[in-house]
């Protein structure tokens, strides 16, 4: 029994930690939340040194699986120290953004270190206090960063049960017969249950899922969750915006590109205050593949002809099991190499069902200083379709957008002034109460969550509100870099809409202002440099966070949302290492000195020791490990003895002989002469070797 307290307690750690490995973007999620479990499973060796050496190897080993690369020794201080330095760089509520790849040796790193305080756990009020702590930590992961936690806090308590449950039976074994019950118990646990329930109750229902697929098709879940849910995916019934969700991680595609890209299908102009459609004549033309490049696109460029361009090619492979009708695409393509039917005033592009197509498409270096300080203008009476405003919208609205952008100079300031109050005002959500009327009303001033369709939508009305023409894009985020299939996995659950706003001299710009989604911009500065635009702003210079050097690229986001895309864009250039993976690297060295020191410095005191002083904390320590108690050093070796008898009676004959010669080293005058001390010596071999054979 006492070999399996370790593997429980690695258990109870494994609940806690499994909201990390499963926030998102992980390779293999499920593998990574075992890591306390396999930690666990080193308290059965018998020697330090192999525990140590397991430690090491478990470690090593999911850090190779989260990468899908065994990772060289060198690179682990810079990416720890640029895994450091992007979470210093970021507001603590967008820690759950940081990429996979950074985020992968940090979680280990947290893992281990909370094994090292789990496995010290030894009775009922440490066992009560982690229970409380564990408690509290998922109930704050939840709300703070939405990370997974009706599951993991279920277990967890279950498994605290479990843990006291076998305490409670371990003190009764040694004779404890009848347990304290201090108020302070009642209290803790009080606290533990209460909480959580408390801050459940708090929060918006959440839509029913079905991860192990136990329920056929959406009408079942829909009935779980209430009237109008719908799954996640790009399909009919994707422009009305006013029900609930539930996420479906069925395949769509794999998207065989440089770098993540969001992957549009079309764009609407016309809200009618629940969904989004187009208006006026329909037109549609057949774009037979070439095999020569163009550089003319397919539709009306989205941006000013000033701009310069880039042309960037990718392959989509299906993933789903029903070939592809719609041809999803980043940028202005220029070409594909499958006959596809074109609509332009949607920008959307039909085919008749392809499992594999390939496309070249421009991307434009937008103007950074035009971005950040161009002016509020008047717009081209051609793009009045995109300032319409539906009759039933509030007031309010209008209201709200001119105070939330007050000091604003521009489109671009605006926009990212409307992201802010979003971000930090409203909650991502799959589920949203049905609205009687307008669902930006609703979102805004009732329900106050929801997923991308309801921060895209209200963030268009905001705009236009402004005179700012703004239009919805629908499509899919970028997906989960898989090794295996060389590409960005997207899936269902990744299905996901965002803004286009007009500003003078740009064109069309790309938007995303649902939290925790970022759509990365190519710009061009005077100097020549190109900067990365995100909503806080023009950045001087790019950050390259999305993989480490020579490792496969894994861009796939570590937040919470699915399908989440934290914008993170691999940007290849040439930097000076970090002087904070340096410094990491002398941290670690000085701490690896400061263990070896002190090892050599514990075993120097422990020779000067006599023989039995030795032997006396040898026999403590083992009574610890054995017997799973601690006996104090005021106690004496009568009463370890009778401790250790009355779980091992066999041993009396060893035991008892070995409790006298200590007793007559600690308290008589004379010291013991060379024979006792080598019959003492023997004895407590002998006990040891006995205990081992026993085990």
């Amino acid at each position: 029994m006492k070999a399996l307290i370790p593997l429980l307690l690695g258990a109870w750690l494994t609940a806690l930690f499994w909201p990390y490995a499963h926030a998102g973007g992980y390779l293999h999620p499920a593998i990574l939340a075992l890591t306390p479990l396999l930690l666990s499973t080193a308290e059965l060796w018998p020697h330090w040194a192999l525990r140590v050496l397991h430690w090491a190897m478990v470690l090593w080993g999911e850090l190779a699986l989260a990468w899908n690369v065994a990772a060289p020794w060198h690179l682990l201080g810079q990416v720890i120290g640029g895994g450091v330095r992007k979470l210093l760089e970021l507001p603590i509520q967008d820690w759950n953004q940081l990429s996979a790849h950074l985020a992968a040796p940090l979680i280990l790193a947290g893992g281990f270190l909370g094994w090292l305080l789990f496995r010290q756990c030894r009775g009922y009020r440490q066992a009560i206090a982690l229970a409380v702590l564990g408690a509290f930590i998922i109930a704050v992961n939840h709300v703070f960063w939405q990370l997974p936690g009706n599951g993991p806090l279920a277990a967890y308590l279950l498994l605290s049960g479990a843990i006291l449950a076998v305490f409670h039976n371990q003190r009764l074994a040694a004779g404890a017969y009848r347990l304290p019950r201090p108020k302070t118990h009642y209290v803790l646990w009080g606290v533990a249950l209460a909480a959580p329930v408390a801050i459940g109750f708090q929060m918006p229902a959440q839509a029913a899922t079905d991860p192990l697929g136990l329920f056929s098709g959406a009408s079942v879940l829909a009935r779980l969750s209430g009237g109008g849910t719908a799954i996640t995916g790009y399909g009919a019934g994707v422009t009305n915006i006013g029900h609930s969700l539930t996420a479906s991680r069925a395949p769509v595609f794999i998207a065989k590109t440089a770098k993540p890209e969001y992957w549009q299908a079309a764009i609407y102009t016309h809200f009618n205050g629940s969904s989004w459609s187009n208006t006026g004549p329909v037109s549609s033309y057949d774009a037979i593949p070439s095999n020569e490049s163009s550089l003319l696109p397919l539709i009306a460029a989205p941006f000013a002809g000033s701009l310069m361009t880039e042309t960037v090619h990718a392959t989509i492979v299906d993933a789903s099991s029903t070939p592809l009708t719609t041809l999803f695409y980043a940028g202005t393509p220029t070409k594909f190499s499958v006959e596809a039917t074109v609509h332009p005033r949607s920008e959307r592009f039909r085919a008749q069902g392809v499992s594999r197509y390939s496309l070249s498409a421009l991307m434009p270096d937008y103007g950074a200083t035009g971005l950040a300080t161009t002016p509020f203008t008047s717009p081209p009476p051609g793009l009045a379709a995109d300032l319409q405003i539906p009759a039933n919208e509030s007031p309010q609205v209008k209201k709200l957008a001119l105070r939330v952008t007050r000091g604003t100079v521009g489109p671009w300031q605006a926009a990212n002034a409307i992201k802010h109050y979003l971000d930090t005002h409203y909650r991502y959500s799959y589920h949203v109460t049905p609205a009687s009327g307008n669902v930006v009303n609703h979102f805004l001033f009732v329900d106050r969550q929801g997923y991308c369709d309801q921060f895209s939508t209200t963030f268009i009305m905001m705009m236009r509100a402004l005179k700012v023409p703004a239009r919805w894009v629908v499509g899919y985020a970028p997906g989960t870099w898989d090794p295996t299939k060389h590409g960005y996995m997207v899936r269902a659950v990744d299905a996901h809409s965002w803004a286009e706003i007009w500003i003078k001299g740009q064109g069309w710009v790309p938007f995303d202002p649902t939290p925790g989604f970022h759509f990365t911009l190519n710009t061009v500065s005077p100097a020549g440099q190109r900067p990365i635009i995100t909503p806080a702003g023009v950045l001087s210079h790019p950050t390259n966070t999305a993989k480490p050097p020579n490792l496969k690229p894994a861009a796939a986001p570590h937040i919470h949302h699915p399908g989440g895309p934290s914008g993170v864009t691999v940007t290849k250039q040439h930097r000076a290492k970090p002087k904070v993976a340096l410094l990491v690297r002398l941290t670690v060295a000085a701490i690896v000195a400061a263990i070896i020191l002190a090892g050599i410095g514990l075993a120097r005191w422990k020779n000067r020791l006599p023989l039995e002083a030795k032997i006396w904390r040898q026999m403590q320590g083992h009574a610890h490990r054995k017997l799973g108690i601690r006996v104090p050093i005021a106690q004496s070796p009568r009463q370890w003895g009778k401790a250790w008898v009355r779980y091992f009676p066999e041993d009396a004959q060893e035991v008892w002989p070995m409790v006298l010669l200590m007793e007559a080293a600690f308290y008589r005058h004379k010291p013991l002469d060379a024979r006792e001390r080598e019959t003492l010596h023997s004895l407590w071999m002998e006990l040891k070797r006995s205990r081992r054979r026993g085990a």
